[in-house]
């Protein structure tokens, strides 16, 4: 059967290869398929998707784009051959069987690996490092071989360089890492906005199981302090495989009781008190807000402009957004319109808030955040913003 593979080239002799099937998601946030660390890619940016036995790419409403043979497109059947630019990197289109060109692994000397692509019968050398992988890490020792295979094939190879980040306190996701290579830190934020080391983890050690469990936010931010190869099993494939064998979900329940239990500890020897009960998800998604009134109390004889932004982060009682136009007439406590363009399947929310704060990027003068404060009269608005940021 002809399929369609994505070939990303990371740096010269470091190189990955995705097959796409069903859906391909391209973007910053850790989640995606395809992750891409470039700040100049927003966190949910494309998706490469068939339809009707054709290769497509859409752009999910990013802020820079996404370019098809340098045409920047919306959306576009894409063929061998294609280039698709998506912030700093450039993703190549080929065809091939599935018997062709997927990624294997392999050893490097010393501590680090590579990625590199080949031409291989069967893409069974990927499979076995994780099934390997899966078969070493504790919580999943008890899998058959079976249901190793199954939940191997499902999972995804990760490559961070040293101080790159894998997820952020505040994300929302629910996919856990197992490390195949490397090591990491786990870090919470002290009432000053300070880091706090919460713990390292190496080799065969796993991350995650936290927000896969409560369907909470990341309690914590996971950062690689050398080069580190993940596995990422996804939410619905570790899902099934607790179905499977639901002493998986026990294990992890018990690792997650004994982790929050030394997060508590950690956050009660520093003082660190939780502020909010709502907390805020980092999400980025086109924003549009009109200022309605004044609270100066001055009065235009012209309709105030719209604005278009991008959120940082949004909670329930709240956003925080980024504006990239200089010289906007807003003022702190003026009252503001805004409508939230939250990703399908979910349909834009409208609310109205107040502006409670306004800060200036340091390193550009012309880039503004502000923060503002929801009305909470519309209890239906708030439910389905609730529903998209908690679940």
């Amino acid at each position: 059967m002809n399929q369609y593979f994505v070939h990303l080239e990371l740096e010269p002799g470091r190189e990955m290869v995705f097959r796409i099937e069903n859906e391909l998601t391209v973007g910053r946030a850790p989640d995606n398929d395809i992750c891409l660390g470039h700040p100049a890619v927003s966190r949910r940016h494309a998706l490469f998707f068939v339809k009707e036995g054709k290769a497509r790419v859409k752009d999910l409403g990013s802020g820079n784009g996404t370019f098809l043979n340098q045409v920047r497109v919306d959306e576009a059947a894409v063929v061998r051959g294609d280039r698709v630019r998506i912030g700093a990197s450039e993703l190549k289109i080929f065809q091939g069987d599935d018997r062709i060109v997927y990624e294997v692994l392999h050893p490097a000397a010393g501590k680090t690996s590579a990625f590199r692509t080949a031409a291989a019968k069967e893409a069974c050398s990927r499979s076995k490092r994780i099934e390997d992988a899966i078969a070493k890490t504790p919580a999943f020792s008890r899998l058959g071989p079976e249901e190793r295979k199954r939940l191997s094939r499902k999972a995804r190879l990760l490559l961070f360089d040293p101080e790159r980040v894998v997820i952020r306190q505040g994300d929302r996701g629910g996919s856990l890492f197992i490390i195949l290579d490397g090591k990491v830190e786990m870090i919470t934020f002290d009432n000053e906005g300070r880091e706090v080391l919460v713990s390292f983890l190496t080799t065969h050690q796993f991350f995650g199981e936290m927000a896969f469990l409560s369907g909470n936010p990341r309690s914590v931010t996971v950062r690689a302090v050398e080069e580190t190869l993940l596995c990422e099993l996804s939410h619905d494939s570790l899902r099934e495989a607790v179905l499977e064998a639901p002493e998986i979900g026990n294990l992890l329940e018990t690792y997650y009781r004994k982790r929050l239990a030394e997060l508590n500890d950690v956050r009660e020897s520093k003082g660190i008190v939780e502020k909010r009960t709502d907390p805020r998800v980092r999400v980025e998604v086109p924003v549009t807000f009109q200022i309605v009134s004044k609270a100066s109390g001055d009065r235009s004889q012209e309709e105030e402009p719209i604005v278009s932004a991008r959120s940082v982060d949004i909670s329930n009682t709240g956003i925080r957004v980024a504006v990239d136009s200089p010289g906007i007439p807003i003022a702190i406590d003026d009252k503001v319109s805004l409508r939230i363009a939250l990703p399908p399947p979910w349909t834009p929310v409208e609310i109205d808030g107040a502006v409670k704060r306004m800060i200036t990027f340091a390193n550009d003068r012309n880039r503004v955040l502000i923060g503002v404060k929801f009305h909470l009269e519309k209890t239906e608005t708030i439910k389905r913003l609730e529903a998209f940021l908690y679940g």
